[in-house]
Parts: structure tokens; C-alpha cells; sequence
């Protein structure tokens, strides 16, 4: 899995780096138990959006959205 954000200025996908990845590893367990929960949909609804996007590029489909 891969640690991405859309930069608002300009739309295109940005890593995190390792600091930034760290900052967010170390915060996690303060947040609460919702928001956490929230965040994880998020990724996931992500993650699935993704592997629906690669596998319709695979039988020559488009998708919109």
C-alpha cells in the first residue's frame, strides 16, 4: 500500500515521505476510534477505486468519476 494525497494545487498524486510518514505512524493512536475508522473507509474505498480503474484498463473499458 502506498501513502498518497491529491495536492490541491495542482491535482496530481504526492507520496509522503518518510517523515511525513513517520509523523502520521506516531499520531495514529491518538486519534479516535471514529476518526480512525473513517480514514481506513476512505483508503479502502480508494484502494477499490483503483484496482477497478486497473482491471477496466485491462478489458478496454472507461471509467468516469
Amino acid at each position: 500500500m502506498s501513502w498518497e494525497w491529491t495536492d490541491d494545487a495542482n491535482r496530481q498524486p504526492t507520496a509522503l515521505g518518510t517523515e511525513e510518514l513517520a509523523g502520521v505512524i506516531a499520531a495514529w493512536p491518538l486519534l479516535s476510534a471514529d476518526l480512525r475508522q473513517a480514514i481506513l473507509a476512505i483508503v479502502h474505498s480508494a484502494d477499490v477505486m483503483a484496482e477497478a480503474s486497473c482491471a477496466a484498463k485491462e478489458r478496454g473499458f472507461i471509467l468516469t468519476g
